[in-house]
């Protein structure tokens, strides 16, 4: 750890890891239709930030807000649980932080909470308007295919990843693209 006062350069990795990313052909189109994504690349940003400076306990914070933002980022909880340094303890407060912050919601209608933040996920039918590759798929492969994909994302990023902030965020970033393929 630097010196108290001192804080440390972010790693070489950021910078290539933010210029991919605003490279891919899908990030105009989303940061235009959709103010959530845009929180969620700056949660997920500040997280490793905040691991790659070695303030773990911090990067909880705007990973619970991720959580909070958008409910597919639960498939990232298997990849934190292990990541160095984070792990399944700081996973559970990002997970109950999360809660926190939709409770107010929930409480005013849990009906419609529940709708609307799990139903819409699994019983509304594929938007045709969908840039997946799995909207072409069969109806049964669907699910097995991003399944697969999601496992493969797993096994090749748990072993390889760099253990940095920018490592987390480019591991998460193959899961969240192979689980949206």
């Amino acid at each position: 750890p630097p010196p108290p006062g001192r804080v440390p350069p972010i790693s070489g990795g950021t910078l290539p890891v933010a210029l991919l990313l605003r490279a891919m052909p899908g990030t105009p189109h989303v940061v235009e239709q959709s103010w959530t994504e845009p929180m969620l690349l700056l949660a997920m940003t500040a997280a490793a930030a905040l691991i790659d400076r070695g303030r773990v306990n911090w990067a909880i914070v705007p990973l619970g807000v991720a959580l909070a933002t958008k409910q597919y980022l639960i498939v990232l909880v298997p990849l934190l649980c292990f990541w160095p340094n984070f792990g399944w303890r700081r996973v559970a407060a990002c997970g109950a932080l999360a809660g926190v912050i939709c409770l107010p919601w929930f409480l005013v209608n849990p009906e419609r909470f529940v709708a609307c933040t799990i139903g819409f996920h699994i019983f509304l039918p594929p938007m045709s308007s969908s840039m997946s590759i799995w909207l072409f798929l069969p109806g049964p492969v669907r699910t097995v295919a991003v399944a697969l994909g999601v496992a493969i994302a797993y096994s090749f990023v748990a072993p390889r990843a760099p253990r940095t902030g920018p490592g987390c965020l480019l591991g998460a970033g193959a899961v969240l693209a192979l689980f949206a393929f």
